[in-house]
């Protein structure tokens, strides 16, 4: 018996021991669940912080590169200029203090000057506080960041130091000296959420001076760096920061004796298989945690597209891929336009929603195999694999730029952006890796910006090498107007109906001594915020002015039209001037002078460019809106931009026989300006085919190289009487709006075309649809078209030519499927050859069905 009972006893206590220690390790094992997941949650708001810190702080150091860009273009800055140049720095929520400029490592220019005046003439070389800082900017070319130090001003400052490195009279690059930012460190903290009241946890940053994690704490409790914190390092122009943080309050504590209580409840119930569930999910839990980490080290927390670090991981495999199969890639760098003035303007949240909205289509854009990642605040980057040629990027990237235009209704707002975007390919005939083709693709992107926006710019190694010779500096262009060097150009505008030469547009060239006829892209980018531009603008009035009075006195009476910037536009004294101007010329009527400006531009600022306009009336000089339909203004602007004539920019009439959106801008253009009574030109008119088209629409007037190029004002009168328009467009009508559709279905069928042959071109682009009814011209066929010409022989003789086509298409894709490809592309002219029968057909169509 006492066998017996000892066996019980030690079972029982077998047990006992077996549930004491089932609720120990399923309590702590919970403990540890909840730890994990406190510490996801952390990391999750702590990358989001860090992003806001690190955007916030390269977003200041961004404004400076700018003021360096202009240095680099204009080594020989005034304070004046100095000044001029470093004020925009400081409008909006920007964090600089101050910015000085250091030649030869010497102090000399200040902005603000007051409260600064000290700080001229110090010599970095001998202050030893900053020698050091300075020589490593220098020594490693890179941007050094000190700091944060305590300001006599009071408070916080980083200070940013970025080396300046130009062009020599011997064309070898030669150290400058520094630009130096102050930059307000409490501000920075503020912005980017440090010192909120709500904020969830604590947090704490070293690595002064960018020494990292060996580097001293200067924001926080140094403490807390050994309370097991969440890491996570800050990456700056040289060196880093690490911000840790905990949750406020500190990590959870296990209370005493839970377990305790958690036994006799385990005992009473006897629910050991509860111990093995809570086990096996506390396990589920931890694995899970861990994912979470590992997700948001590879992955941007808000888009959820790829970040920094998995894209540089990406790009160096599909590098080495390339390398091995000989294939060829292409890395699109894409930065936002216009974004940071929504983020301003309605906050961080609203231009949040933004940023995902647009990651979605964006990446919808790219083909199966691309990559998108995002780099940080409004830049992103696509990874294009597999091409055959740099030209089968084109559809793409131009899918890229529209799917970032298209407007995106957030909240209450309907808020639109473009984006330009800089592209470099890979492999290249210099071995280059992952980051300088970023770098490349950045430079690229820069250029894209320069040019206007809204576009993209590929890369190329020889046009970087000279960008900076083409790049003509403000002294050149001073020197250049002094000289008279400066010469006008011009291209007649005339209605093609008619065949009359209605007048002429002015154009800027520079007749460079050295480098010959220089068009306006190379110098006024230079000029577009600095005072020179006002003095160049009217020069170009007084010589078109001077021009018009030497052509009436030889017999040919034609008026002409001048592009004025938004600056020229926008100086006080603007109309007076013109006033003084048209004064001087006597002979020239004041109403045959037009002038012209960028939609965009007179966006800007409405009540102010509107009210000039109406003053230049009041004297009778007209006034045209120019790229009219790219600056996305509202029916109200166009009331209260009282405009005479609207220009169609060219952009949508070069694509209009092959794209049925910008058909459709077109016809709505010109709708808009019968609606307003204003007068319509189409620029870019380059073939009769263009003629035609915008002939049928109700467009009359126009200008392009299909009707003349610019030319010196000396050849004006010989063409004027010799230009004749093609012999087709004098016959041509304006079609009906009933039968618009058959403008509209042509340009689909042009389109469907366009479409396979780029299909059979690249397999990976979207196939259009092969069965006859499917595709838009054949759903206008069946449907609309029929019910209208269904009846004409004509029309029966067209439907003829789209089962050819289609049956074409047909064969064309077997052949492509069985590696045929030559055959392939020997046919091409077989299709173009029933897509311009058919055209021909419905042009014929047109002219014969009934009005």
């Amino acid at each position: 018996m006492n066998q017996k009972f000892t066996t019980v006893y030690l079972a029982t206590a077998l047990l006992a021991c077996g549930l004491v220690l089932a609720a120990f390790i399923g309590e702590r094992i919970n403990d540890e669940r909840h730890t994990v997941a406190v510490r996801a949650d952390v990391q999750n708001h702590l990358a989001e912080t860090r992003a806001r810190l690190e955007g916030n702080l390269n977003g200041n150091i961004s404004l400076v590169k700018g003021l360096v860009s202009v240095i680099h273009l204009q080594p020989n800055l005034t304070q004046a200029e100095f000044e001029q140049a470093a004020q925009p720095l400081f409008q909006g929520q920007t964090g600089i203090r101050n910015i000085g400029a250091a030649p030869d490592m010497v102090i000399s220019l200040m902005y603000p000057l007051k409260g600064n005046e000290k700080a001229i003439g110090l010599d970095y070389r001998k202050t030893p506080s900053q020698s050091a800082a300075a020589q490593q900017a220098r020594d490693t070319r890179q941007i050094v960041l000190a700091g944060p130090i305590q300001l006599v001003q009071g408070g916080l400052g980083l200070v940013a130091r970025l080396p300046v490195f130009v062009q020599g009279s011997d064309g070898q690059e030669r150290f400058w000296g520094l630009v130096s930012a102050v930059i307000d460190a409490q501000d920075l903290f503020r912005k980017s959420g440090l010192m909120a009241d709500k904020l969830t946890m604590e947090i704490s940053i070293r690595g002064k001076d960018g020494k990292g994690a060996e580097g001293e704490v200067f924001f926080g409790r140094p403490e807390l760096f050994a309370a097991n914190p969440v890491l996570a390092d800050i990456p700056l122009p040289h060196g880093s920061w690490q911000i840790a943080a905990i949750p406020r309050g500190g990590w959870p504590v296990q209370a005493d004796n839970v377990w305790l209580l958690r036994l006799v409840f385990l005992i009473l119930i006897l629910l050991l298989s509860g111990a093995f569930v809570v086990l096996v999910r506390a396990l589920r839990a931890a694995s899970f945690a861990r994912q979470q980490l590992e997700y948001i080290a590879h992955y941007d927390t808000l888009t959820s597209l790829p970040n920094r670090v998995l894209l540089a991981d990406h790009l160096r495999q599909v590098m080495a891929q390339a390398r091995r199969h000989g294939h060829q890639l292409a890395v699109a760098y894409l930065d936002l336009d216009g974004f940071k003035t929504i983020n301003d303007n309605h906050g961080h949240e609203v231009g949040d929603k933004l940023l995902v909205a647009l990651a979605a289509r964006m990446k919808q854009a790219l083909r199966e195999g691309d990559t998108l990642a995002r780099l940080g605040g409004d830049e992103f980057v696509a990874v294009l694999l597999d091409l055959p040629d740099k030209e089968a990027s084109a559809p793409v990237l131009t899918r890229l730029l529209a799917a970032a235009a298209q407007p995106e209704q957030v909240d209450d707002y309907t808020l639109q952006v473009s984006a330009s975007l800089g592209i470099t390919f890979y492999p290249q005939a210099e071995d280059v890796d992952a980051d300088q083709l970023l770098r490349q693709a950045d430079q690229a992107m820069y250029q894209a910006k320069l040019a206007g926006k809204n576009r993209y710019h590929f890369f190329d190694a020889d046009e970087d090498r000279s960008v900076r010779g083409h790049h003509e500096s403000l002294e050149g262009i001073r020197h250049a107007l002094d000289a008279r060097e400066f010469v006008l150009h011009y291209q007649p505008k005339v209605n093609m109906r008619t065949g009359e030469v209605i007048g002429a547009e002015a154009l800027i060239r520079w007749q460079h001594p050295q480098k010959g006829l220089l068009p306006p892209a190379v110098f006024l980018p230079v000029i577009e915020d600095h005072p020179l531009a006002v003095e160049l603008g009217e020069w170009v009035i007084a010589s078109a002015l001077t021009q018009m009075e030497l052509w009436r006195a030889s017999g040919l009476d034609l008026p002409v039209s001048v592009n004025v910037s938004a600056r020229q536009l926008q100086e006080a004294n603007f109309v007076e001037r013109l006033r003084e101007l048209l004064a001087q010329h006597p002979s020239v009527k004041w109403g045959d002078l037009e002038l012209e400006v960028l939609e965009t531009s007179a966006l800007e600022d409405v009540a102010r460019i509107s009210q000039v306009i109406e003053d230049c009336r009041k004297i009778g000089v007209t006034f045209a809106l120019d790229d009219f339909g790219t600056g996305y203004s509202s029916l109200t602007y166009l009331k209260r931009l009282q405009v005479d004539l609207l220009k169609i920019d060219q952009s949508f009439v070069r694509d209009m026989l092959d794209d049925s959106d910008d058909l459709a801008i077109l016809d709505g253009v010109i709708g808009l300006s019968g609606a307003f009574r204003r007068q319509v030109i189409a620029e870019g008119v380059e073939t009769a085919a263009h003629g035609e088209m915008l002939l049928r629409l109700g467009c009359k007037l126009a200008q392009g190289y299909g009707i003349a190029r610019p030319m010196p004002p000396h050849e004006m009168p010989r063409w004027s009487k010799v230009w004749r328009p093609d012999p087709a467009w004098t016959d041509i009508s304006a079609v009906s709006r009933e039968d618009l559709p058959l403008l509209f279905a042509g340009v689909e069928h042009r389109a469907w075309i366009a479409a396979m042959e780029i299909h059979l071109n690249d397999e990976r682009e979207a196939r259009p649809p092969v069965d006859h009814r499917l595709c838009r011209f054949g759903s206008w066929l069946e449907g609309e078209g029929m019910a209208r010409h269904g009846t004409h022989p004509t029309f029966q003789s067209v439907e003829i030519l789209h089962l050819q086509v289609h049956a074409l298409a047909v064969e064309m894709l077997e052949l492509q499927a069985r590696g045929r490809k030559q055959e392939v592309l020997a046919r091409l002219g077989e299709l173009h050859g029933l897509r311009d029968a058919l055209l021909e057909q419905l042009t014929e169509l047109a002219q014969k069905t009934p009005q």
